[in-house]
């Protein structure tokens, strides 16, 4: 049991996009579940179909989403793919309603639109709409597209990263691959730093970076690196500015290519008391 800070996430989209709202809340509770105790933060999904949420209102159903959904949300993921959703009293459909309402308070927007084929029955008024919002979006935004729910998930984990990144927490966990590093010119016997890997049963894994010497460790720069065959994990951050204290761990939320190789590399470059070091560690994930 940990405490933490608690986050609202407002999912929006039509009611034609209900696999892909379930996609994005599986992400959320896999990414509490890997990073909610590293970072002391985790997010909760808001969705209108989950909870007593009856009754009416002067706007109709919207106004009712409006005040006891999204007036709460800390950040919005939004989605759109055929059509815009159902008209309100005052927007083309209560996901712009949603989008504008988080924008004008300030809060994070993310908006993806998806890029698979458009069914064929589908109203080409209806599809337009869609259109040229997306072109007015690119005036005013930058927005994000998925073609799968494997993307989707994996775009919304970065999402939730990148919005916590700023506050997170170096709390060490259990690893099933561990790697240290020693002093490549053999001039030290003292290990200083220790890496572990943790895979996810999904999209993710966590690279692990401790400081196990007496002494600050300054200017931490990762890469990872494919060995033979498929491609390394995506480092969601490669360099660490602020000092890793003695004991302190950094951890590196990694995205999972389908494709990724059972060996890779992790080339470490790193400041430890006034002495440049770097070293380059296999993590085997056979």
């Amino acid at each position: 049991m940990f405490k933490a800070e608690v986050f609202s996430v407002l999912i929006a989209s039509p009611s034609n996009l209900v696999l892909e709202r379930d996609a994005v809340q599986r992400a959320i509770d896999e990414w509490n579940s890997l990073r909610g105790d590293d970072v002391l933060r985790v997010f909760v999904p808001l969705r209108w179909e989950y909870g007593d949420y009856t009754g009416f209102h002067n706007d109709g159903a919207q106004g009712i989403i409006n005040d006891e959904l999204a007036s709460r949300s800390d950040l919005v993921i939004a989605m759109l793919w055929q059509n815009l959703g159902s008209p309100t009293k005052e927007y083309a459909s209560g996901t712009l309603e949603e989008i504008d309402r988080a924008a004008v308070r300030g809060i994070p927007v993310h908006i993806l639109f998806k890029t698979a084929d458009i069914p064929v029955n589908t109203d080409p008024d209806v599809l337009r709409a869609v259109q040229q919002f997306q072109k007015e979006l690119r005036k005013r935004a930058l927005y994000g597209e998925f073609s799968t729910v494997l993307e989707l998930e994996r775009k919304v984990s970065w999402i939730l990263e990148r919005d916590s990144k700023q506050n997170l927490a170096a709390i060490g966990q259990s690893a099933t691959n561990t790697a240290t590093i020693v002093d490549p010119a053999g001039t030290k016997n003292d290990k200083f730093l220790e890496i572990s890997w943790r895979k996810s049963k999904t999209n993710l894994g966590t690279l692990s970076i401790a400081n196990v010497s007496s002494t600050n460790i300054e200017g931490l720069r990762v890469v990872a690196k494919s060995i033979g065959h498929g491609a390394a994990p995506n480092l969601t951050e490669d360099r660490r500015s602020v000092v890793l204290a003695p004991t302190e761990k950094w951890r590196v939320l990694c995205l999972v290519p389908e494709n990724m190789s059972p060996d890779f590399e992790i080339c470490i470059h790193a400041v430890v008391g006034n002495e440049e070091r770097s070293e380059v560690q296999v993590i085997s994930t056979r």
